[in-house]
């Protein structure tokens, strides 16, 4: 069976990951997966070398509207590019379904998944089911790897529209949490499309991992995408408490991610205004982060809105790897599963730091924390379990 998987993004990192680990381990090696994605998405090159050579990426090749603003962004005053970007995202809404409608009638694709970050998230990953249900009389899943978020007000009317035809297109909605389904709720068109919770899954490092820290110097991690939403402020602050509330300077931080250069600019302006400099390493998106973990007491997750169920923490269980979160979304459902895979505090920069503190303090504990996150990982969140869920979904239904 041909199948297309569709997609929209503009930060590479962990839906890049989840995608070509799903085609990767789809239970049925005789169908055909043909990935749609948009040849701008940072992340393009990393799906096509890491995907399974038996199946493509292609470009969706249509015009998308953040590509559009982008280009007229530095000629345009920058008060009235929020305007632009407002009125872009529906005026191409049509010529969206309509090049994506003629692409699906001269396919030869059975079914369509549509994996979205989010909601609305994508807008082409919106016109993809509606145009996949005019040239194929049938409807189409969509995974929202995000929190739905609610419309605002002045955007009420288009966006009850594009949510109208959603239903009349979509047989199921997929989401990763309990937390981040709940949120469908938050869209009224949206509430009374089936939906399901499928947790995300990865395959194990394919090389045995061995640790090389020590205990001398507590090494903390954080991998994610330079937005705001991810908490590097919380972080960074939660840090300065450590060392102005409890003395304690034995630590290093290390940061990772894909982001623009105006967002890590912000972050490098907040670890020199705290005077963070020596204990902060701040890189840019990387390639192998089994390096990293190596050296890594703790993976640390700061988010403050919107977590759906990060794939860094379900990595840092595989790996044995203790994890200091926020309660944010599919967070805390991650440690209803396990209390004992490391420690969570609410989304205060005072909590976390206690947290950070207790977590040095007690290396004794680091092993327990570990092997917690090890036998919740293989219970719940390896590709194969993934997979065969998504599979099922998809070709039952």
């Amino acid at each position: 069976m041909k199948i297309c998987f569709f997609t929209e993004n503009t930060h590479k990192g962990g839906m890049d990951k989840f995608i070509y680990t799903l085609a990767n381990n789809w239970p049925n090696k005789e169908d055909e997966i043909t990935i749609l994605c948009n040849s701008s998405h940072p992340g393009y090159e990393d799906i096509r070398n890491h995907l399974n050579s038996k199946y493509i990426i292609k470009p969706s090749n249509i015009k998308l509207s953040w590509e559009l603003k982008n280009n007229i962004a530095n000629y345009l005053p920058r008060s009235i590019i929020p305007v632009i970007s407002f009125i872009l995202k529906y005026v191409l809404f049509p010529y969206q379904i309509f090049k994506l409608y003629v692409y699906f009638k001269n396919s030869s694709f059975k079914k369509l998944f549509t994996i979205n970050g989010g909601y609305p998230g994508g807008y082409s990953c919106r016109a993809a089911p509606i145009a996949w249900y005019l040239a194929k009389k049938n409807k189409s899943k969509m995974a929202c790897l995000s929190a739905v978020k609610e419309t605002f007000w002045y955007a009420a009317p288009f966006e009850y529209l594009l949510d109208k035809a959603l239903y009349f297109s979509l047989n199921e909605l997929i989401f990763p949490s309990q937390y981040v389904k709940d949120t469908q709720l938050l869209r009224a068109s949206l509430k009374n499309i089936s939906s399901t919770v499928i947790y995300n899954g990865i395959d194990k490092f394919p090389i045995e991992f061995r640790s090389s820290k020590d205990n001398k110097i507590i090494k903390f991690l954080m991998l994610a995408t330079y937005e705001k939403i991810k908490g590097h402020s919380l972080l960074l602050e939660s840090f300065k408490k450590v060392i102005d509330n409890f003395d304690c300077t034995n630590f290093e931080l290390t940061i990772a991610g894909y982001g623009t250069n105006e967002q890590k600019r912000n972050i490098i302006d907040e670890i020199k205004s705290k005077n963070l400099n020596k204990f902060v390493n701040l890189l840019d998106f990387q390639e192998n982060v089994l390096e990293l973990y190596q050296a890594t007491h703790a993976v640390i997750i700061p988010s403050i809105k919107y977590e759906g169920l990060p794939l860094t923490a379900i990595e840092a269980m595989s790996l044995q790897i203790p994890i200091i979160s926020s309660d944010t979304g599919g967070l805390k459902e991650i440690f209803s599963l396990n209390r004992d895979i490391g420690l969570i505090s609410s989304t205060s920069s005072s909590s976390m730091s206690k947290n950070i503190y207790m977590f040095i303090q007690n290396p004794n504990k680091h092993k327990i924390y570990g092997q917690h996150g090890i036998d919740t990982f293989t219970k719940y969140f390896t590709s194969e379990v993934c997979a065969a869920k998504y599979y099922s979904s998809l070709i039952n239904h």
